[in-house]
């Protein structure tokens, strides 16, 4: 019993962590940067939810985890119910892809990790989306970003990075 209910605590640990970080990229407070994470991620708290719940209910009897857990669950699915209905099934499954940088227009001079770039997501079909925004590099696999107006003037610690067009040369 007493090994089953450290299964138990170790698995609603775990569900907690990863619920948690499923609502950070919901809320695009977090971004992940790889594919494979993101949907690794998903799948494992989508899949984690019956099993920590059945635990919960039946092995600890301890109605706090419970309670904790079924709220975690529900916030996150109402999140994702909300995300769908607003993109729609095929717009919600293409923004599982992560977004790419085309260029780097400024970086930071005092922060490495802090730059403005333009970025683009394939979403099948209907396209591509773009957006131009101020980004802080995490680590490899998280960013931060913000959506900024291209219009304003990037005074201060903002240094112009120089993109150099590559030529297309023909064989003729």
């Amino acid at each position: 019993m007493i090994r089953r209910s450290k299964l138990a605590l170790g698995l609603n640990i775990l569900f907690i962590c990863i619920g948690l970080l499923v609502l950070v990229n919901i809320f695009e407070w977090v971004e992940f940067t790889v594919l494979f994470l993101k949907t690794f991620v998903y799948w494992t708290f989508l899949a984690l939810i019956p099993l920590v719940l059945f635990l919960n209910f039946k092995v600890l009897k301890v109605k706090k985890w419970s309670a904790i857990t079924l709220l975690i669950s529900l916030i996150v699915l109402i999140s994702l119910s909300n995300s769908i209905i607003k993109q729609g099934v095929f717009g919600y499954l293409m923004s599982f892809k992560p977004w790419e940088t085309q260029t780097v227009l400024y970086e930071n001079q005092h922060f490495g990790f802090k730059k403005i770039e333009f970025q683009r997501k394939d979403i099948g079909i209907l396209g591509f989306s773009e957006r131009t925004v101020k980004i802080y590099h995490l680590n490899r696999w998280f960013v931060m970003t913000e959506e900024i107006d291209t219009n304003t003037c990037f005074m201060g610690p903002w240094r112009k990075v120089d993109v150099i067009k590559s030529q297309n040369y023909s064989l003729e």
